[in-house]
């Protein structure tokens, strides 16, 4: 069962390097940022888990309205957290739906995973807002202040 779950988590791990350096959609560009390659080789094997790092660009510029990050988990990579923030200047424009819609179908169709998880903070009623609007539900709230919430993207066959 060890060998098992330590090669899936290999495999997962190597599936990072044939990510695009964008995915683009719905006037929205998720371009991916470079890190050095001793930080995505030393991370997973020091902390179980590895970040993922994107910009969210207009199509057609390249100026950056936001980031997300994608947190996979080398033990439980059917599950990914995702983390996003969107410029003060560019909220309430849909930017934010459009990005989890483009990322979600990649995430379960290139990297196999089956949940997403977005983590709000209890007192961020817009956050709460957003995502129950993109479909995540309540999973629960966590002793760090922040709200859990759970979507299923993929289903394993």
């Amino acid at each position: 069962m060890f060998v098992i779950r330590k090669r899936r988590s290999i495999m997962r791990f190597l599936q990072v390097f044939r990510l695009p350096k964008h995915i683009e959609g719905q006037g929205v560009c998720l371009a991916a940022r470079t890190r050095p390659l001793w930080r995505l080789f030393l991370t997973p094997l020091s902390q179980g888990c590895f970040t993922l790092e994107f910009e969210i660009r207009p199509a057609d510029r390249k100026e950056r309205l936001g980031r997300m990050e994608l947190l996979v988990d080398t033990q439980d990579p059917k599950q990914v957290e995702i983390g996003m923030r969107i410029e003060d200047s560019h909220q309430g424009q849909g930017l934010g739906t459009r990005a989890l819609h483009l990322i979600e179908p990649f995430l379960a169709g290139a990297l196999g995973v089956e949940f997403v998880t977005v983590r709000v903070r209890e007192d961020n009623a817009r956050g709460r807002t957003f995502a129950e609007k993109a479909g995540y539900r309540t999973a629960g709230n966590g002793a760090d202040g922040m709200i859990h919430f759970t979507k299923r993207i993929g289903y394993s066959g």
